[in-house]
């Protein structure tokens, strides 16, 4: 009975091993990403210090920011429009301050916040121009299995026709770790508990008769 044990076994992790091998080999480790939309990802923006008619600065998070799901390997990234920003009033020329977090459902329970600023004028809301620029961006994750990646938000420098400007995320796999191969150990032991208990009842009812 012993060689056939012997042989179940080998057998069993045999028949695991190919199975990870080939799971392995279809499909590369990726992160996946699920961005939440408002109002767990916000931004708002204030105004500061210069000339100011009648001026504000609005920030709206884009209405598609909900629907971005989406999977990444290590070194590639994903970017998507992420909040707009408006200005406006008869006459301004005035510094400004924008805080913006990025919130996800996947990972679970990440969020990535930066602060940024600038200035901006306008007239009446038509001829408009402005600067932002993120003091603590781009900023690195680390998640519990040993994956990283890193969240960057655009900077606006603009001057034109118009009174706002669309900000920008980017997230980019950094590190990808490769899954333990746990379910190799548990499949084979499936396997092997499957083949003894096998061996065991042919063996019970061949006593049995005898």
């Amino acid at each position: 009975m012993l060689p056939s044990i012997r042989r179940t076994a080998a057998a069993a992790l045999f028949s695991a091993s190919a199975a990870v091998a080939s799971g392995s080999a279809s499909a590369a480790p990726v992160i996946q990403f699920d961005i939440d939309g408002a109002p767990a990802s916000s931004a708002t923006a204030n105004v500061g210090a210069g000339v100011c008619v009648g001026c504000f600065v609005n920030t709206a998070i884009s209405g598609s920011l909900d629907n971005q799901v989406f999977s990444l390997g290590q070194g590639q990234s994903e970017t998507f429009n992420f909040f707009t920003v408006t200005v406006g009033g008869f006459f301004a020329a005035a510094a400004v301050n924008v805080s913006a977090t990025l919130a996800f459902d996947l990972p679970t329970g990440i969020s990535v916040q930066g602060n940024g600023s600038g200035g901006f004028v306008t007239v009446f809301g038509v001829l408009s121009g402005g600067t932002l620029t993120w003091n603590d961006l781009p900023t690195s994750v680390l998640l519990s299995d040993g994956s990283a990646f890193s969240v960057d938000f655009s900077d606006i420098a603009a001057f034109g026709i118009g009174n706002s400007a669309t900000v920008t995320a980017t997230v980019t796999a950094t590190t990808v770790a490769v899954p333990e191969p746990a379910s190799l150990a548990l499949f084979g032991a499936g396997l092997l508990g499957l083949g003894l208990t096998r061996r065991m009842r042919r063996s019970h009812g061949a006593d049995v008769q005898a």
